[in-house]
């Protein structure tokens, strides 16, 4: 297979990644899949050639079985799409004390801070509170309840980033 250029993910002077060139196969592969699929379900099936009258197509098969021009088709076509950056961005491996807190993360006492502070509390930006509380809803963690310094309490939803960790334990 010949080189290839993947904007967003390695630099025209250092050529491809291996990562990168791996990659536009296999999403190449899983385009042709989603393509036979859609073919199939509107009625086509393998032909010895292409006849649209009788729907049948010559290319209904497995990816690694078509012939080269027709590989080479759905490497084009997935360029073009220029995707990689957007499927990079797409994943958000969260770490640090500024992660979303999950049920794993529940304990009594953790120390926690508002993200933002002006934050629901009248105490100093950065004052911290200990977790008294939790609930799950479904498997997930669904709110926090904080205890404030000056004794007060507030309800929390983790998904809206309301809270972080005083400092990732």
């Amino acid at each position: 297979m010949q080189s290839v250029y993947a904007p967003g993910l390695t630099g025209l002077a250092q050529g491809p990644s291996m990562h990168a060139a791996t990659a536009l196969d296999r999403l190449a592969a899983i385009a042709h899949d989603l393509w036979r699929d859609r073919m199939e379900r509107a009625g086509w099936t393998r032909g010895q050639r292409y006849e649209p009258r009788a729907k049948h197509h010559d290319a209904l098969l497995p990816f690694d079985q078509l012939d080269a021009r027709d590989q080479e088709r759905a490497l084009l076509g997935i360029r073009a799409l220029d995707c990689f950056e957007q499927l990079a961005e797409a994943i958000d491996y969260q770490r640090g004390p500024d992660r979303e807190f999950t049920l794993d993360d529940m304990r009594e006492g953790l120390p926690v801070v508002h993200n933002d502070p002006g934050g629901p509390t009248p105490l100093a930006p950065g004052e911290p509170g200990r977790i008294v509380e939790w609930k799950a809803d479904a498997g997930r963690l669904s709110a926090i309840c904080v205890r404030w310094a000056d004794g007060s309490t507030s309800e929390h939803h983790p998904a809206a980033g309301e809270l972080r960790r005083l400092e990732d334990e």
